[in-house]
């Protein structure tokens, strides 16, 4: 049986109340400013949402079956600017959805992160199509698929991390939509239906620190490292960096292990297509699915696709800060 993801659907009544509610946000493009006021927006969606979504929102982080989750018909800001082509449109314009997106990471009890040398480093980036990136497999490309991966695979996974760690790659990640292409899907897989196509010895394979890792574009860097694609926690549960673009098996049997665990990611069985539309919130265990998306031409018209993204990790001891001012800033 695979693991269906689960929805959330706001009610048009709690909707509206959360958008009355919500406090306008000072300060908005100041990162540090931001996280002061998660418990604020938290204690707003408290208060506007039916008890039965609250607990089902805030079971997720816990639930070990649950590797993402779909909430539709959060409210958004009346007006939105075009869709900006690079990634320096100020927050200041969509204060609603900063603040929707901050009390549901409050709610689900997770700590916002950025890293350091992506992003400039800030919370938020704008997934776009960038004129200046097009051509990137990053979340401002669009020319190219973007292939089945795991976000900022290169670090740690859960449990690799130790006290002479870097900061531990993004334990979740969640996608805001502001504005929907219709002809793009976001593509997630769920990693343990994945594993059931998969024999023993491929998994043992995959387990091998035989593969060489890229870091991806969006971190400008030509950094490799040697790594397993699959890692077990003491509990046996499986945690996956898989990465179809940055990715080079250094052996015959670690590329047909790479190569099968492609296809079992892609297959009916693990392959959920979501049609992310304004107000469609979804947030998944980043280690433990894996995301895609096919290319697409861009209009740069104002009206093209539009989602905002950001990371999380449940606890701060997961992270090595890049200094006391940026505490949410990991050294990657």
């Amino acid at each position: 049986m695979s693991h269906l993801i689960k929805e959330v659907f706001i009610h048009y009544e709690e909707a509206s109340k959360i958008r009355g509610l919500m406090p306008y946000l000072n300060d908005i493009d100041q990162d540090n400013a931001l996280l002061q006021s998660m418990p604020v927006c938290g204690d707003v969606l408290r208060e506007a949402l039916r008890e039965e979504k609250l607990n089902l929102i805030q079971s997720f982080k816990e639930n070990d079956n649950e590797a993402a989750l779909l909430i539709r018909g959060l409210p958004l800001d009346k007006t939105l600017p075009p869709t900006p082509y690079h990634e320096k449109l100020a927050l200041q314009s969509m204060p609603l959805a900063v603040a929707v997106n901050l009390g549901l990471y409050d709610l689900i009890r997770i700590n916002p992160v950025s890293y350091r040398g992506e992003n400039n480093g800030r919370l938020f980036r704008h997934v776009i199509p960038s004129e200046k990136g097009m051509n990137e497999k990053s979340s401002h490309g669009s020319m190219y698929t973007l292939g089945m991966h795991v976000d900022n695979c290169h670090l740690p996974l859960l449990p690799e991390i130790n006290s002479k760690s870097l900061s531990a790659s993004p334990e979740y990640l969640s996608l805001l939509g502001i504005r929907c292409d219709l002809n793009v899907s976001t593509n997630v897989s769920i990693l343990d239906d994945a594993l059931k196509l998969l024999d023993s010895s491929t998994i043992e394979q995959l387990k091998k620190p035989e593969f060489t890792l890229k870091m991806p574009d969006s971190f400008m860097s030509a950094k490799q490292y040697e790594l397993p694609i699959l890692v077990q926690d003491e509990n046996e549960v499986y945690y996956c960096r898989f990465d179809k673009e940055y990715t080079i098996p250094k052996t015959s049997r670690a590329q047909q292990a790479f190569d099968k665990f492609g296809e079992a990611l892609l297959s009916k069985r693990a392959l959920n297509r979501i049609l992310l539309q304004s107000g469609d919130f979804l947030i998944f265990k980043n280690q433990r699915v894996t995301h895609a998306r096919k290319r697409f031409v861009p209009r740069f018209d104002g009206t093209d696709r539009w989602l905002l993204r950001l990371f999380g990790l449940s606890s701060l001891s997961q992270m090595t800060p890049v200094d006391k001012e940026k505490p949410y800033c990991m050294v990657a």
